[in-house]
């Protein structure tokens, strides 16, 4: 969420920056929608990481 809101953090990202764009709930709606092209890999990454951060 924090790198579609303020932009890439690496020196050469070419993501820019859309926090003044869209509204919080747009944010987590565009990243809901990439996470549709996920495949199981990424999933199972994702909740790995998710677990790490919440302490399990």
């Amino acid at each position: 969420l924090e790198i579609i809101a303020k932009g890439g953090g690496l020196p050469n990202s070419a993501m820019p920056a859309y926090a003044d764009i869209l509204t919080p709930d747009e944010v987590v709606a565009v990243l809901d929608y990439i996470k549709t092209f996920w495949g199981r890999q990424e999933r199972e990454f994702q909740a790995q990481v998710t677990r790490q951060r919440s302490g399990e």
